[in-house]
């Protein structure tokens, strides 16, 4: 009786190790065919005769316990990676030559690629892949589709598709759509003949290039053309000895004029970044500044800010008193000016510098005290005017007043 007892919890458990082995092994080899596979598993389990052999409470539990494990392995799905066009060229006759990107460096389930443009779509035939470009990438022509699609060298869209197996079953990633030329919302102009197109991923960047890279990482050496003007607040008033970011850093002069190299594109920027206090730099709105720019090119754009700018110093070193006021404002015959600057600093003592609306220093105070009260007597034409405090080379803070003598 003994040993028949034994011979049977030896059977349950080999039934029971054998259940959960042939569960596994269902799901690995189906993946991923749906959250509702989990019946077609019972049913597998039910025509072996294995399930049988627990008891009605034991299944209940068994089901349960199942359906949380796949529903927490579905719940956190595979991420398929995304392609990108990262260089497009453009030859005479509409041929045509084109690097891609993937944001892995695994390839081994790559299946196909589908290329489509305004003439139509076609499947590639035979890659090129790129080496030591840190993610995975190929390159092909138009010679290296199923059938040849050129390109409208006035303006196309080209949209790339990458097909994946996984599992025995055939999915798709995102793809990426390429805009050039006379056609809707397009990246950038149409690239000439010694031109190409060449994406930044990590910046999200599309720009023309005058300095073709085809086969080797792309950098932005001939990508940048000049844009120039005035940074104006939110009252309309220039904005002076300011640093901001769009796609690269710049400062305003004295009198809020700025120049600074874009990337050739087609683009609209709604915010932009101010340095806030030195080395941080946070962003605000502006009225939407569109523009379209070639290499090597240079226009002239307005910034036209629509909130106001806080400056001021590191919030971990600075007093909690305002960095600067002025009072009264406006202004008659004498001016108050209240000032922080940061205390832990060791760069020179501050200064004040009064600039009228041409940018002119009108008044130059140099200060004794990292923090103090002054009396300026103030004889000046009626206008605007701004106050600011500098400590070193850095800026401290700014304040406008307006000067209204009265009659």
């Amino acid at each position: 009786m003994q040993n028949s007892f034994f011979i049977c919890n030896v059977f349950r458990m080999y039934y029971d190790f054998s259940f959960w082995i042939l569960l596994f092994a269902y799901w690995i080899l189906n993946f991923p065919k749906g959250f509702f596979q989990i019946f077609h598993i019972f049913d597998t389990l039910l025509y072996f005769g294995i399930f049988s052999i627990f008891s009605p409470m034991k299944k209940i539990l068994l089901f349960g316990m199942t359906l949380l494990l796949i529903q927490g392995l579905y719940s956190n799905p595979i991420v398929l990676p995304s392609p990108y066009i990262n260089e497009f060229q453009v030859f005479t006759g509409g041929h045509w030559t084109m690097e891609v990107l993937l944001d892995t460096e695994d390839y081994f389930w790559l299946d196909s690629v589908k290329v489509q443009n305004n003439a139509g779509f076609a499947r590639v035939n035979a890659v090129s892949f790129i080496p030591d470009y840190g993610f995975f990438g190929f390159s092909f022509s138009d010679s290296d589709l199923d059938h040849s699609i050129l390109a409208n060298e006035n303006g196309d869209i080209f949209t790339v598709t990458i097909y994946f197996t996984w599992g025995g079953n055939s999915m798709f990633t995102n793809s990426f759509e390429l805009r050039y030329g006379n056609v809707t919302n397009p990246h950038v102009y149409a690239p000439t003949a010694s031109q190409s197109i060449e994406t930044f991923f990590t910046q999200s960047v599309v720009t023309l290039s005058d300095n073709p890279t085809l086969g080797l990482p792309n950098d932005t050496s001939g990508t940048f053309g000049t844009v120039s003007g005035i940074v104006y607040d939110l009252n309309g008033q220039p904005v002076p000895n300011q640093s901001f970011k769009i796609d690269n850093y710049f400062t305003t002069d004295a009198t809020g004029h700025y120049s600074t190299r874009l990337f050739s594109r087609i683009f609209t920027w709604t915010r932009i970044y101010y340095e806030k206090w030195p080395g941080h730099y946070a962003s605000i709105a502006l009225t939407p500044y569109t523009y379209s720019m070639k290499p090597d090119s240079l226009i002239t754009r307005n910034i036209n800010l629509l909130e106001d700018l806080l400056v001021g110093i590191d919030p971990g070193t600075r007093n909690p008193s305002p960095v600067l006021s002025v009072f009264p404002n406006p202004v008659k015959n004498m001016i108050t000016i209240s000032y922080t600057t940061d205390l832990t600093s060791t760069v020179d003592d501050p200064e004040l510098f009064i600039y009228d609306a041409t940018g002119k220093i009108v008044i130059h105070k140099p200060l004794m005290n990292r923090q103090g009260v002054i009396n300026l007597p103030v004889n000046l034409p009626d206008g605007l005017y701004l106050v600011t405090l500098k400590s070193g080379n850095k800026l401290q803070g700014t304040r406008r007043f307006i000067v209204s003598q009265g009659k």
